[in-house]
């Protein structure tokens, strides 16, 4: 595992944590909009969240200038001689296994939900929207799964309903069908699997979860559901609710014990706004987080100003250094010649924004960059002072 690769992702992860912060502002400031349009914000979040990995590769960073710099040389003609340090392969194998785990998780929900579907049997009634219409012994409470052929199922207590909280419960989850949360809460569960150690990250998952069932309880109430039966509804669907072993990541279930206060409050509100988010609102949250994802994307790290070297600005000097790795793909194509980075030392005589100037093969340009991060340098001095120092990095790959 390449340490540039930790140090990338921790980059990016900061970048997470400052758009979900801003989104969390977002929804403060729109307590009293619609949880549709919460949603909205939620969900794009999460999205640009998803997005800034591959965005911070392929965006051109902010950092990069056009002025000459001063050119530091080192050589590299094999294999490295330095060994190098074991700890960032160790958390890469860390975060490889919480991811994994993570996505197990929501797998093998998936093929239980799928399964649960398959053994249920039809309802006593047809759907009023063409998704199956099913009643399983297994559940406890009704829940929606599926994106191209969503699936209604109903406990087996559904059949003592009285028939509005039949025509209420089926309601809710068309609501659900129709804005598509399924997909969205199971892409949400992906990027979960990917920040998994980021407590911001599943904190905003389940306001897109909370904002979500109040989205689809207001849909219920505007069709003319009076909201005191409709709480009571809830309230009696949640008392026969029980946990079982199926925590149904890849369901969405119509109550949980635990938010049955917060939808009760939501639903006696009569001051909520209940509307759907429109296209202009939908549009607006949607411009606001790619406005402040492609900047977060393009930026690199690093404080202050970046000094050339000269005008009373000494060079920085190598106190330690790791060689570059030739890849074996690069020794069987005989590539030789020079890679050409822009680097920025910083006051503590660490390498940091570094950037191919000029590149000679992508496996080699990583492995310059690895190196380069690894070496230490006594930093350069403005007035006596240590400053951040550019410079021009040239590694030269030759094979003996």
């Amino acid at each position: 595992m390449n340490p540039a690769w930790m140090t990338d992702f921790f980059a990016v992860t900061v970048k997470v944590t400052v758009l979900l912060a801003v989104a969390w502002v977002v929804t403060l400031a729109l307590r009293r909009a619609s949880a549709s349009t919460r949603y909205i914000v939620w969900a794009s979040a999460l999205a640009g969240s998803a997005a800034l990995p591959a965005l911070a590769l392929l965006l051109p960073t902010w950092r990069i200038t056009g002025v000459p710099l001063s050119t530091l040389t080192f050589a590299a003609s094999g294999p490295a001689a330095a060994s190098r340090t074991h700890w960032p392969a160790f958390l890469f194998a860390v975060w490889c296994a919480g991811a994994a785990l993570s996505l197990f998780r929501l797998v093998r929900s998936v093929a239980a939900v799928h399964a649960l579907a398959r053994s249920a049997q039809p309802a006593f009634q047809a759907s009023p929207c063409g998704a199956p219409l099913l009643v399983s012994g297994a559940i406890t409470t009704p829940m929606t799964w599926g994106f191209l052929h969503p699936v209604i199922l109903l406990p087996a207590q559904a059949v003592d309903w009285p028939a509005d909280r039949h025509h209420a419960v089926i309601d809710h989850e068309l609501a659900h069908i129709v804005r598509r949360d399924w997909l969205w809460r199971i892409a949400a569960h992906a990027v979960c699997a990917l920040y998994w150690f980021h407590p911001l990250v599943w904190l905003a998952a389940a306001a897109l979860r909370d904002e979500s069932e109040r989205a689809c309880d207001d849909r219920v109430l505007t069709g003319n559901f009076k909201a005191s039966d409709y709480a009571a509804h809830l309230v009696e669907i949640a008392r026969a609710a029980r946990r079982g072993k199926l925590a149904h990541v890849a369901a969405l279930p119509m109550i949980r014990p635990s938010d049955l206060e917060h939808r009760v409050a939501h639903i006696l509100n009569g001051r909520c706004n209940r509307g759907h988010a429109g296209f202009l609102a939908s549009a607006a949250a949607i411009a606001t987080v790619a406005l402040l994802v492609v900047p977060l994307a393009a930026m690199q790290a690093g404080s202050g100003k970046a000094y050339k070297i000269g005008d009373g600005v000494t060079a920085p000097s190598v106190v330690s250094k790791v060689e570059p790795e030739y890849t074996q793909e690069a020794k069987d194509a005989k590539i030789q010649g020079t890679v050409v980075l822009y680097v920025e030392i910083d006051e503590n005589g660490k390498a940091a924004a570094e950037k191919v100037l000029r590149s000679l093969d992508s496996g080699l340009d990583r492995n310059a960059i690895d190196a380069v991060r690894q070496w230490k340098f006594k930093p350069g001095l403005r007035k006596g002072n240590p400053v951040r120092v550019a410079a021009r990095i040239e590694v030269n790959f030759r094979l003996k």
